[in-house]
């Protein structure tokens, strides 16, 4: 390989994509042995990073990390030439960045001569999975037996594969190197990133679940119809905190209003407040039953009557029950038109 590759890197800021990779795949074990724990070990702890730096003496490390970002450069270029249509060029360029970080990874050990075993023990080190070397292996021997085209039409058919398998394993390689060329500060900076940044997504993730577990839901209210086409008399309007809107029932006809809780629960009281429809006092409850439901089936049923009046005042039915799940205001009869009610609390 080229003499003299390596340089002092700084952070580019991939730690979530790494994160991601590791978390996905497997690390490797001092025995050789791949395991999820020790992928998170090298993640958090960089010791396979700090013991390929520590082979490395300082005056090379610029010649490196110049390399590393010229194979970087090349293999963007070669993705907006992709892009573009020009695929011979960008397989050319693709190829060129490939070797140029290949060549670099292999220079952690400059005592020892290119191989793929060592690009292998290179690769574990930096805690990438079986499977992902495997892949980089593959793009290796790609890039050594796939015949560069010339012209574009000249491309053979598996191009597009080939070329996605070599933009594949220079970032996994690259991002293998990273953490490698940093001076002792800037590991111990990263390092100190990523638990943090860890400890922040573990927080957010344990507040959201404590809140998802501990949260009780709203109650909700339903009724078997109301009176018109609009929203204006539904059911909603007979727990909206508002004693100057009603719930309306359909004309001469039974109905009924009805609270689910958002969990079964103890039951203190029911107040109810009747409406007399104003200012047109053409409707309201008068004989009604108030019935409670749980562990599906009707737990009690509470007649009642509502007084005729213009003015009507809260009505508070002592219930004093556990596991209830719904409270069901059933108006039996009514006042002139039809049932109406202007609220109902569950305490």
């Amino acid at each position: 390989m080229p003499a003299g590759f390596s340089g002092g890197y700084y952070f580019s800021g991939r730690s979530l994509a790494i994160a991601v990779e590791v978390g996905l795949g497997y690390g490797t074990h001092p025995k050789g042995r791949y395991t999820r724990m020790s992928a998170l070990t090298e993640f958090f702890m960089l010791r396979g990073a700090q013991e390929l730096a520590a082979k490395l003496k300082p005056e090379t490390r610029t010649e490196m990390d110049h390399a590393l970002r010229l194979g970087r450069q090349k293999m963007q270029a070669a993705e907006a030439l992709w892009s573009n249509g020009s695929i011979a060029e960008a397989l050319r360029l693709a190829s060129q960045g490939l070797a140029l970080v290949t060549d670099t990874l292999a220079g952690l050990d400059p005592e020892r001569d290119f191989s793929f075993e060592l690009i292998r023990e290179m690769l574990a080190k930096g805690g990438v999975s079986k499977r992902r070397i495997d892949s980089v292996e593959k793009a290796m021997e790609q890039r050594r037996t796939f015949k560069l085209p010339s012209l574009d039409e000249e491309a053979p058919a598996d191009s597009a594969e080939v070329f996605r398998r070599w933009v594949e394993a220079e970032e996994r390689i690259h991002r293998t190197l990273e953490p490698t060329l940093m001076s002792r500060t800037q590991q111990v900076g990263l390092r100190t990133f990523r638990f943090v940044t860890a400890f922040l997504v573990l927080a957010v993730v344990a507040a959201v679940v404590v809140f998802f577990a501990t949260r009780v839901p709203d109650d909700e209210i339903h009724a078997s119809g109301f009176f018109g086409t609009s929203d204006m008399f539904a059911g909603i309007k007979a727990m909206d905190n508002n004693d100057n809107s009603w719930w309306l029932g359909p004309d001469g006809v039974s109905a009924w209003v009805e609270v689910k809780l958002g969990k079964a629960r103890h039951v203190r009281q029911v107040r109810l407040l009747n409406s007399a429809s104003p200012p047109w006092n053409d409707r309201g409850t008068k004989d009604y039953v108030l019935e409670l439901y749980g562990n599906g089936r009707k737990l009690r049923s509470i007649p009642g009557t509502f007084p005729e009046t213009t003015h009507p005042r809260i009505v508070t039915v002592p219930i004093n029950m556990d596991g209830v799940e719904r409270v069901r205001m059933v108006a039996r009869t009514w006042y002139d038109k039809g049932a109406a009610l202007a609220e109902i609390h569950v305490d």
